[in-house]
């Protein structure tokens, strides 16, 4: 049987459908692939007797006459168009024309730059006591900030002077050789941070916690402007009258460290560690 347009879903020149001109297989063997691709037939029996009509061809290949449509041959026309009323909605695409393959171009030569985090840390860290010393305390904290030595621990701290112009020291870091700190202002001493107590070891381990000690003393210093200048006031008096925020900061510097609480009572009139475990209990 004469396959007359061998194209899925088309019929033309099949009985009770309409006449049209149809063309047979090309003999270039190249066009001839394309035309078979075209088909999407995978059970050609044989291609002597395969046609595709006019229908699946564009209009710049065809030359048409009132009596008859002819194909350009000199154009090595490939049929390209699937008309609406055949196309099939499980039908794959039609690979008519082969892709042209160029050769990709080889990827540019990636250059990585140096790990700047593992480089900062490096620079970062602190080991040790010994590595706090003059020359980086001053590159990383300012010219301000001065240190000083003193047996097993180191003091990092920030002069200033008071109402009379006597220089005084303010800031102050005191560093243990175990690398834990003490936080104190004009000798009284500071809560340490929460982001540096809870669950952490609680040791100095690199010069960004230094910088960030000095932000948070300063802080402590604003939130309790009117406490320290109540202490200051309460060293000369021998019945003190003590106000809720200074028994609030008591408890706050008692319970954070009954050492620092110590060194507090030395220097000021504050409540005794007895009076304060009084209040605790209700007595």
């Amino acid at each position: 049987m004469v396959n007359k347009c061998s194209v899925v879903g088309c019929f033309v020149n099949y009985s009770g459908y309409e006449k049209g001109t149809v063309f047979p297989l090309p003999e270039e063997e190249h066009q001839r692939q394309q035309w078979i691709k075209f088909l999407h037939r995978s059970n050609i029996d044989s291609l002597k007797h395969v046609y595709i009509c006019y229908k699946h061809f564009s209009e710049d290949v065809l030359s048409r006459t009132p009596k008859r449509i002819k194909l350009l041959h000199h154009l090595k026309p490939v049929p390209t168009v699937i008309p609406k009323s055949q196309k099939i909605v499980n039908l794959p695409p039609a690979a008519v024309f082969e892709t042209l393959k160029t050769p990709r171009k080889p990827p540019k030569e990636r250059i990585f730059r140096e790990d700047e985090m593992r480089k900062f840390k490096k620079k970062d860290e602190i080991n040790s006591i010994d590595d706090i010393t003059e020359g980086k305390v001053q590159k990383e904290l300012g010219r301000d900030f001065k240190i000083s030595r003193l047996g097993s621990h180191v003091s990092v701290y920030f002069f200033d002077n008071n109402v009379e112009a006597v220089p005084q020291v303010t800031y102050c870091v005191k560093i243990e050789e175990t690398l834990t700190v003490k936080l104190f202002h004009k000798g009284i001493p500071i809560p340490l941070p929460v982001w540096f107590t809870v669950g952490k070891k609680a040791r100095l381990t690199s010069w960004s916690m230094l910088e960030n000690f000095i932000a948070h003393m300063k802080q402590k210093v604003e939130e309790n402007k009117s406490i320290f200048e109540e202490l200051e006031s309460l060293k000369f008096k021998i019945r003190p009258q003590y106000s809720s925020q200074m028994i609030r900061y008591a408890l706050e510097m008692r319970y954070t460290s009954l050492q620092a609480y110590n060194l507090l009572l030395r220097e000021f009139n504050l409540p005794s560690v007895s009076f304060l475990r009084k209040l605790t209990c209700g007595e």
